[in-house]
């Protein structure tokens, strides 16, 4: 069997290879990532058989739309948005040559819910408390009744950069926020309400059959982010349901609205005693590999589920806590100063698995560490 793995060249990517690769000795995986040849890190993955690097995610679906054998179904996993985005456009095409991610198999309807505001209205439906927000295009006036602070986010992430989430305290913040966008080319915004979050949530899973059966591990919080206020979990931890109380029938409720099959995830801002929901990603999480330091390998039951395998016997939810670390940036935290060294190492000292590193198969963390050595070296030789 061959598995194609469709995403960036980075640890989300690697972490699905990696689970498919380690449970599943005998299958084909093969890797379209958008980056550069010459310092790709999925090429130095021990699991992969094929990699072909993509500057646009057309070429990786022209890669797709090639590898098609009449009369065989081969499996494609997403692990980012882009990818997502596309395959979902194309899905008719596809979808008699692969078992893949889909929403009641219908074209079109993951990139609908990848806009804030669709899914915000069906998030706020199915039963979560969602913060106050207004959508606006670029050029538009501010709304008349806009509460301050308040944050920017791109209305469709794919359209936007992570510099475009900006937090406004008035008018007139706000308006310099929407000139910086609007430089950046996103065209339309979601304003939303700043919640002053005392940590951040996500539960990363698995939908199989439209939503019919989720397999949801546990629920991630989120210990530090890099960069600060607009990264990703550079240190966190994975609870098991037994010590984290959650309200998971909402959770239940969208994906089965949405009537989604695949890996996905939900993202949440804890204040005040309230969980306020942020977003769905519809494809596989950055995080999506931790579970399977704890026994639950998320991207093989979904593999396994779309070639038909029982896995009713299959383990589905942590008994204890994973910490894990983001091992290419969280030191940044010290070098930056707002972290002691004495507290980084007794976190590393608690870490169970990690995003990038991975004892079975170094080459990813070889490469990376090669590359951040290099720009060390670059900034220093600069700076004299």
């Amino acid at each position: 069997m061959k598995v194609f793995v469709f995403g960036g060249d980075h640890h989300n990517t690697i972490g699905v290879i990696r689970c498919l690769g380690q449970a599943n000795p005998d299958i084909e995986l093969i890797a379209i990532v958008r980056g550069n040849k010459k310092n790709c890190l999925t090429l130095t993955c021990k699991y992969v058989s094929e990699v072909y690097t993509v500057a646009t995610q057309q070429e990786g679906l022209d890669i797709l739309l090639n590898k098609r054998i009449e009369g065989r179904k081969q499996v494609l996993i997403c692990s980012s948005d882009g990818a997502a985005e596309i395959v979902d456009k194309h899905l008719k095409e596809l979808m008699p040559y692969y078992y893949l991610q889909n929403a009641n198999q219908q074209a079109g309807r993951i990139k609908y819910y990848m806009d804030k505001e669709h899914i915000t209205s069906l998030a706020e439906a199915c039963g979560f408390t969602v913060p106050k927000s207004f959508v606006i295009n670029i050029g538009d006036d501010i709304p008349k009744n806009m509460f301050y602070p308040c944050i920017t986010k791109p209305l469709i992430s794919i359209d936007g950069h992570k510099s475009d989430i900006i937090t406004c305290r008035d008018n007139h913040s706000l308006l310099k926020a929407l000139n910086t966008i609007k430089e950046g080319g996103c065209s339309a915004v979601q304003i939303q309400q700043y919640i002053d979050k005392e940590y951040e949530l996500s539960i990363v899973g698995c939908s199989l059959k439209g939503g019919d059966e989720l397999i949801l591990p546990g629920i991630i919080r989120k210990i530090r982010e890099y960069p600060i206020k607009r990264g990703s979990s550079s240190f966190a931890v994975m609870l098991p349901w037994s010590e984290y109380q959650f309200e998971l029938q909402p959770v239940f409720k969208i994906l089965k609205e949405i009537g989604y099959t695949g890996l996905f995830s939900v993202e949440f801002l804890h204040s005040k005693g309230v969980d306020y929901f942020l977003e769905v990603n519809l494809r596989n999480d950055g995080n999506g590999a931790v579970s399977n330091a704890g026994g639950v390998n998320l991207p093989n039951l979904l593999y396994k589920s779309l070639l038909g395998n029982d896995i009713s016997s299959e383990k589905k939810v942590l008994d204890n806590p994973v910490y894990f670390m983001r091992d290419d940036v969280d030191f940044c935290h010290v070098l930056e100063h707002r972290l002691s060294l004495f507290a980084w190492v007794k976190d590393l000292r608690r870490t169970n698995t990690f995003l990038l590193y991975n004892n079975l198969d170094k080459g990813p963390f070889k490469k990376r560490r090669k590359s951040i050595i290099k720009k060390i070296v670059k900034y220093v030789i600069g700076k004299q």
